[in-house]
């Protein structure tokens, strides 16, 4: 991974614990924690929620989207994906049962108002 993407990455969960502080005020942004060089922590810390940013240039498949949600780390917090592509809304990713996996946009999960034709059921298990 060059620096550009790096960085990239980083500004993302930046802002993203940024915009998730006024829900849970101790949100922010993961260190680079590791244990035997597997990361401990999730990108954005101090939430009920193991949350995983990814950020990118183009739209990633579903199906990549459903490989990323399956690799993050189980730790007892319910996982949560934030997908971005350039100039697009962020997605949530969640498992919502008894839906299964459900993509939905960042804007409208974070102020707890979700249209129903907003939600897209993208997995399930």
């Amino acid at each position: 991974m060059g620096k550009h993407s790096r960085n990239k990455g980083a500004s993302f969960e930046r802002q993203i614990a940024a915009s998730l502080r006024e829900l849970w005020p101790k949100a922010r942004r993961r260190g680079n924690a590791q244990a035997d060089g597997q990361r401990i922590e999730a990108d954005v810390e101090g939430t009920p929620y193991h949350i995983e940013c990814k950020r990118y240039a183009a739209r990633p498949s579903w199906d990549q989207c459903v490989r990323w949600f399956a690799d993050i780390p189980r730790d007892g917090r319910p996982p949560l994906l934030i997908v971005k592509a350039d100039r697009q809304a962020a997605m949530v990713l969640l498992d919502v049962e008894p839906l299964g996996l459900v993509s939905l946009p960042l804007d409208a999960w974070i102020a707890g108002v979700v249209p129903v034709d907003a939600v897209a059921v993208i997995w399930r298990d």
